[in-house]
């Protein structure tokens, strides 16, 4: 009797370790790859002009914004506490799971941001940043001012390609979530 006890917990045992096994090489086939790092641009670039005037907004106001913006998208962003919280779902294998991103917003010399990541859910797991990050550059339909650099764990947000009636550009000031103080200047492109 000891021995059937014995031999029904170590066959116990190497299902668990198979199934393990198994889950881990599953998530590593679907996962793409990164690919090799690009550096983030270079911020110190000649601003565009001077700015013509400063809208200065609050996070309820920028999610009232981004709410309508992106109605029809396939992810949400919500400005949080001290961070922007990206929602979305991806399909993994043949399922669609939800997919969380935080990041820590930071304001470049140009006016431009940089989004970095801060935490990761996808469903209940916790993941790496660059790969999570490969997911989201492989599956989302990213404008062209919006790139994501999955090594830098970071999405770069190039305001200064964002033309508004070929005349102006938005460049950020400052994003201060925590006092709930954000102000973007609107500069007239020199010619």
């Amino acid at each position: 009797m000891k021995n059937i006890w014995m031999i029904a917990f170590f066959l116990l045992l190497s299902v668990n370790i198979i199934v393990i096994i198994g889950g881990v090489a599953a998530i590593n086939h679907y996962l793409p790859e990164t690919e090799d790092s690009k550096e983030l641009p270079d911020t110190t670039v000649e601003e565009p002009g001077e700015p013509v005037f400063t809208l200065t907004t609050t996070k309820e106001q920028l999610n009232y914004f981004l709410y309508e913006e992106l109605e029809d998208e396939e992810f949400s962003v919500e400005a949080a506490e001290d961070r922007l919280i990206l929602e979305s779902s991806i399909e993994l294998l043949g399922r669609s799971i939800e997919l969380e991103m935080n990041f820590a917003p930071e304001v470049q010399e140009n006016g431009d941001l940089i989004l970095r990541e801060d935490g990761l859910r996808l469903g209940i797991l916790q993941l790496p940043g660059p790969e999570a990050l490969q997911v989201l550059k492989s599956q989302a339909d990213l404008p062209e001012w919006a790139e994501i650099y999955p090594e830098e764990r970071a999405i770069y947000i190039s305001l200064s390609e964002i033309e508004i009636n070929d005349e102006y550009v938005p460049a950020i000031r400052e994003i201060d979530l925590l006092e709930n103080n954000i102000e973007i200047d609107i500069m007239r492109i020199q010619e």
